[in-house]
């Protein structure tokens, strides 16, 4: 499905088919499933048409994307005493 997209985020395969293997009795079934990248089930998930939601999901997505990167990788502050950890107390 087209998602209307910005160029930026438009790659070529923000899912692609898949197939899985299932033991059923002595044969083997091929099951149809898909590989979905995070961009694409986010963009799906929030099912707003249009160019001014794809411009509102990709803002969502990207705002959720540096808050993760600065949940993984910023400074640990506690929440009580506004200081990072190893710094002295007063």
């Amino acid at each position: 499905p087209a998602f209307d997209c910005s160029q930026r985020n438009s790659v070529p395969l923000n899912f692609e088919v898949a197939h899985k293997y299932q033991q059923a009795g002595r044969a083997v079934r091929a099951l149809k499933t898909y590989t979905i990248t995070r961009y694409s089930s986010t963009f799906l998930a929030m099912g707003y048409r249009g160019s001014e939601a794809a411009q509102l999901k990709e803002d969502y997505i990207a705002a959720f994307n540096a808050m993760e990167e600065r949940l993984k990788n910023g400074p640990k502050t506690h929440r009580c005493h506004g200081k990072r950890d190893g710094q002295a107390g007063s």
